[in-house]
């Protein structure tokens, strides 16, 4: 989980929001079945989560149009 996590941030620090969105909620969703919802990593990654999304919304990429991909809400 840790390398999806670290993968994740490295896709975020190129700008590249909708990938590192898809790993980090697969990341999400993997933690909490794995440690649960209240284990620090997953608080962690569920932050990290946010952090993105929050971007996202900031430029505008949260779409459909955007991302290949259907954004999964926990």
């Amino acid at each position: 989980l840790i390398p999806m996590n670290n993968l994740a941030k490295l896709f975020f620090s190129q700008g590249k929001y909708c990938e590192s969105e898809l790993l980090l909620s697969e990341c999400c969703q993997l933690s909490v079945m794995v440690l649960g919802e209240n284990h620090p990593n997953t608080i962690a990654f569920l932050n990290g989560l946010n952090v993105v999304r929050e971007k996202m919304r900031l430029f505008g990429v949260l779409t459909r149009d955007v991302c290949s991909f259907e954004v999964v809400s926990l």
